[in-house]
């Protein structure tokens, strides 16, 4: 009797876990509908997707033990990139977001090779001095980075065109939303198929 009552009990935890993440995909997909009159909400539950992203790289390390406080250097320094590669080059941002994550990843190996042999503590301080480095930098190269000022004039991206469809991403609340969901949902998979992976 006891076993059959553990069979149902996982059986429920199954479809549970199965149900929950395809309603909140659901809810997510719908959001726009909800606060078509409510700029705001789209605001903040895109910059939520965005940061959540960026979770998602401290959810891979985290699974070894290690603490790292140098992920929001490699998303500064894709970033900085990108926006440096449209405003003086004049190359469209579909281009230079690829470029800046090449590059952030560059920036993360050469971290990784002195900081990988550390652990605990040590790890997560040595971490700590790639943030403070390149903000020091960002902070007073003006020539470069324009300093605290910060970059101004950055173009938005460029619409997409498939077929008939015109998706409007730089000027449209609801366009941004969806592009990060998306790209969210993208980062997600592979986050996922690490972990069941060897690697992972």
């Amino acid at each position: 009797m006891r076993t059959k009552e553990t069979t149902s009990q996982k059986a429920i935890q199954q479809q549970v876990a199965w149900a929950a993440p395809v309603l909140g995909l659901v809810l997510l997909l719908l959001l726009p509908v909800f606060a078509r009159y409510n700029d705001y909400v789209l605001q903040v539950f895109t910059h939520a997707l965005l940061l959540a992203t960026l979770a998602l790289a401290w959810n891979i390390l985290g699974v070894s033990g290690s603490i790292s406080l140098g992920h929001a250097a490699f998303f500064g320094a894709g970033a900085y990139t990108s926006a440096l590669l449209s405003l003086d080059l004049g190359l469209s941002p579909w281009a230079t977001i690829p470029l800046g994550g090449v590059l952030a990843a560059g920036i993360a190996a050469i971290m990784g090779l002195f900081c990988l042999r550390l652990r605990g503590a040590y790890f997560a301080l040595a971490t700590l001095a790639f943030v403070e480095i390149p903000k020091v930098i960002t902070d007073n190269w003006d020539g470069l980075t324009r300093g605290s000022l910060g970059l101004v004039g950055l173009p938005g991206l460029p619409s997409l065109r498939v077929g008939s469809y015109h998706f409007d991403i730089s000027s449209s609340l609801v366009g941004s939303y969806y592009f990060v969901l998306g790209y969210g949902l993208v980062l997600l998979v592979l986050v996922a198929l690490i972990f069941r992976s060897n690697l992972g």
